[in-house]
């Protein structure tokens, strides 16, 4: 083979290198945006589903505690019932007033219906039970801000929590544990109304 053969050879793996390079950030962009919910910028229910795998993994070696909760906003058909743009902006303002107010480690993600979310807290039962009721008194007593349409406006939620028990837990467990937590959650609150 001749130097100038040679060195097409060396330019065109080159070029493929580079091809392969970009196809692969391009890959990882697309995968990252398959995580993250585009309206709230968290992570959506798949980014949370990997994150918890690892999470449980690391568990199961180290035996730290972690807490689910799962909020679900009070009413807020409401919301959208006055309009979807509204509805949007209440969902983006309660995600930036409870990861203002959560621990700086705790993940964030929404969680199957459009109004509810789970959070991840690296601590035990009681603990984030304390933090939660204190991110939800405060978030009752906030008034948020709809930009748009220059208003202020007040949002509630309940949740339901439940302390991940590396010798028994699935994720799966867990989940149905803090969705029925949840859910007396809610019937407490039709009770008081």
């Amino acid at each position: 083979m001749d130097i100038s053969n040679q060195i097409i050879h060396l330019f065109l793996l080159g070029f493929l290198g580079v091809v392969i390079f970009v196809l692969i950030i391009k890959l990882k962009h697309y995968y990252d945006l398959s995580q993250i919910d585009e309206l709230t910028s968290i992570k959506n229910y798949r980014g949370f589903q990997r994150m918890i795998r690892k999470a449980t993994a690391k568990n199961k070696k180290n035996g730290k505690e972690f807490s689910f909760a799962i909020f679900d906003i009070d009413e807020f058909r409401n919301y959208n019932l006055e309009s979807y743009a509204f509805g949007d902006c209440v969902l983006k303002e309660f995600v930036k007033f409870i990861k203002s107010e959560l621990p700086e480690d705790a993940c964030v993600a929404r969680f199957k219906f459009g109004d509810e979310f789970i959070v991840m807290l690296h601590s035990d039962l009681i603990s984030a039970t304390e933090k939660i009721n204190f991110v939800q008194k405060k978030c009752r007593e906030n008034s948020f801000l709809d930009s748009k349409n220059q208003r202020n406006f007040r949002i509630s939620f309940s949740y339901g929590t439940a302390l991940f028990d590396k010798n028994t837990d699935t994720i799966e467990s867990l989940l149905d544990r803090t969705e029925k937590a949840l859910k007396e959650s809610k019937k407490n609150l039709v009770k008081s109304n």
